[in-house]
């Protein structure tokens, strides 16, 4: 059985979402517990007993906001899906930082929530599928998931992975097998903002003129007249469900 969680401080919309949630399961005939929590203090608290498969999170609350939950799920390792709800785009940079599943403007319908899920359940499932074989220098192999690759960086004949565990790997495979290979396993994912790069856009923590920030730290360059197609892939790719 999935466990979902719902936090929201105003209880109207919590109880919303969570007639939300089972409505989806519901119509498609699958079994799912649905818990509410009025701060994320709680939410935390009870997923460290039992964990959540989904967490529907409100970004503005009082005391531990939506977006320090997410952060702290994160740093305990919980593969938590989060999706977030939220009345502003503002915070839709950070957010997708912390590899949400969905960014959800208020006022939400019942289409729009259930597209949400959808995205965050296929990822839960591509969590275990979606893989890379890399043939790393000196003969040795390395599998990843895309989402752990920060970015692949070209040098002469051979490609430097940069990993988000912070670890690097010197693969043999071209930058042009790379492209191919993520658009494969990770559609629209992984964009180039300057020759010889290629950038996850999940790793991306702000997008400015001439610099491309990771969430790591680590800034890329954004070749010139690039910024604002980069801006456009980075919000196409991450509030059409992070192409999961």
């Amino acid at each position: 059985m999935l466990k979902i969680a719902v936090c929201d401080d105003e209880s109207e919309q919590a109880q919303l979402f969570r007639l939300y949630a089972e409505n989806y399961f519901k119509k498609r005939g699958a079994e799912a517990s649905v818990c509410v929590f009025d701060s994320a203090d709680e939410l935390l608290a009870a997923s460290a007993r039992e964990g959540f498969d989904v967490a529907l999170l409100d970004v503005c609350m009082p005391e531990t906001q939506g977006l320090e939950a997410a952060r702290e799920l994160r740093r305990r390792g919980e593969r938590t899906e989060v999706v977030f709800l939220t009345s502003s785009r503002s915070f839709a940079v950070e957010a997708f930082a912390l590899k949400a599943a969905h960014y959800l403007l208020k006022p939400v319908s019942q289409e729009h929530f259930d597209g949400a899920m959808d995205t965050a359940l296929e990822r839960l499932s591509a969590q275990k599928t979606s893989v890379l074989l890399l043939k790393l220098a000196g003969g040795r192999l390395r599998t990843t998931r895309p989402d752990d690759i920060l970015y692949v960086e070209s040098c002469a004949h051979s490609q430097t992975v940069r990993f988000a565990d912070g670890s690097e790997a010197e693969a043999r495979e071209s930058l042009s097998w790379f492209a191919s290979e993520l658009a494969k396993t990770a559609p629209g994912q992984f964009v180039s903002p300057y020759k010889g790069y290629l950038v996850n856009l999940r790793a991306v923590h702000s997008i400015r003129a001439e610099t491309l920030v990771l969430r790591g730290g680590q800034s890329l360059p954004i070749a010139k007249g690039c910024f604002r197609e980069l801006k456009d892939a980075y919000f196409d790719f991450m509030l059409n469900g992070g192409g999961s």
